[in-house]
């Protein structure tokens, strides 16, 4: 009882909600991307984490500009990858996220266990062809 009070009383939570100034760029190594910004808007959803050690969460990703060495990152990379193809195979694809917002929430017990889960929303953005 004692401990899993102790345990209790070290949790950490952390919450974000800021526009993610990554590296993205719309680019082909076979000419000049034509794309179209809807109004439609996506999201997606991604944990990382573990658990004395052993990595739990999502592990499908998409690394466009985050980080994939911190738990923080490779969440972002997941819920990238859930906006644009989402968690069900034969889903519609989006193509680009554009104007991507991510909410990043982190908790955990310190040396036991962590994790960091994100939300992408954003405009669905689709590639009409390549010039």
């Amino acid at each position: 009882m004692v401990a899993t009070s102790f345990l209790a009383g070290c949790s950490e939570n952390k919450s974000t909600n800021e526009r993610y100034e990554g590296r993205f760029a719309v680019s082909s190594n076979v000419g000049e991307v034509n794309y179209k910004i809807t109004e439609e808007v996506v999201r997606g959803q991604g944990c990382s984490g573990g658990f004395l050690g052993i990595p739990t969460g999502d592990r499908n990703f998409i690394p466009s500009g985050v980080d994939l060495g911190t738990r923080e990152g490779r969440a972002q990379a997941a819920a990238i990858y859930d906006a644009l193809y989402g968690k069900e195979s034969g889903q519609l694809g989006t193509d680009i996220i554009v104007q991507p917002t991510f909410n990043i929430k982190t908790s955990g017990v310190p040396l036991i266990a962590k994790q960091a889960c994100a939300t992408v929303v954003g405009y669905r953005g689709i590639v009409t062809g390549v010039n």
